[in-house]
């Protein structure tokens, strides 16, 4: 279930820094260090949502950027902080897409990811299932933990492209 990560921000942040050295989240960060979360007091340009399941518990962190003028999401930062693949977790992201596309009725939706990112071949998976496809490689965008350079793929999901299986 989704709720306003403004609610959550204290145990967010904690669930953040957890992940600071744990090497499962080393795609997530670049060289610059670790962050605290900057969660916004208000929804204005950006929406930040914290995975909750029935008991409470959080499950991931979900946020965004958006531009009404423009019509598209971008910057997707999503985090789940479960050790085994999470369902509910899952159709949160899900929620937040079809959100951004029938609630707030925007047009694109556009994202990154590490080419070396293990999760990068469920993301090619999933535009494939729902009507996006993988724009461009970038080379060499930012440099990671280990020192080296990395490539990002561009994806984007259009609504008039929009596929529901």
């Amino acid at each position: 279930m989704l709720k306003p990560a403004q609610i959550y921000r204290d145990e967010l942040q904690k669930k953040l820094v957890e992940t600071w050295y744990d090497e499962r989240y080393k795609f997530y960060y670049d060289t610059s260090g670790k962050y605290e979360l900057c969660i916004p007091d208000n929804c204005q340009y950006q929406r930040h949502f914290a995975s909750i399941d029935k008991n409470g518990n959080i499950l991931g962190y979900i946020a965004y950027t958006y531009d009404d003028n423009s019509s598209y999401a971008k910057w997707f930062g999503i985090m789940c902080f479960e050790d085994s693949y999470c369902y509910e977790f899952i159709a949160d992201v899900i929620r937040v897409i079809d959100d951004i596309f029938y609630k707030f009725n925007l047009n694109r939706i556009e994202f990154q990811c590490f080419a070396m990112n293990p999760v990068c071949d469920a993301y090619r998976r999933f535009i494939k299932k729902y009507g996006g496809r993988e724009v461009a490689t970038l080379r060499q965008t930012t440099k990671l933990m280990d020192g080296m350079f990395h490539d990002s793929i561009l994806f984007e999901i259009l609504f008039d492209d929009l596929i529901y299986p």
